[in-house]
């Protein structure tokens, strides 16, 4: 599992800031549903606001060639 820190987070919610604030999971689980997520997250005391409601499903996660998280190609997945 990958960390994401906050910074990059909040630089990417301002390239899709048309589409409003909200949390986009990339994940590389297949049939991965926001349902689920949700569910769990209610019994488990998490607010509705820091689940994300928006599941991408890709092949893998892009990367640098450094072996780091693209963030320039997931903001512009995010945004498509």
């Amino acid at each position: 599992m990958a960390m994401v820190p906050l910074s990059k987070v909040e630089r990417t919610n301002e390239r899709v800031r048309f589409k409003g604030e909200q949390l986009v999971l990339f994940t590389t689980r297949k049939g991965a549903k926001a349902s689920e997520l949700q569910s769990w997250g209610r019994s488990n005391g998490i607010t509705e606001l820091a689940i994300p409601r928006d599941i991408r499903e890709v092949d893998a996660l892009p990367v640098l060639g450094t072996g780091k998280l693209d963030y320039v190609t997931m903001g512009a997945l995010a945004a498509a």
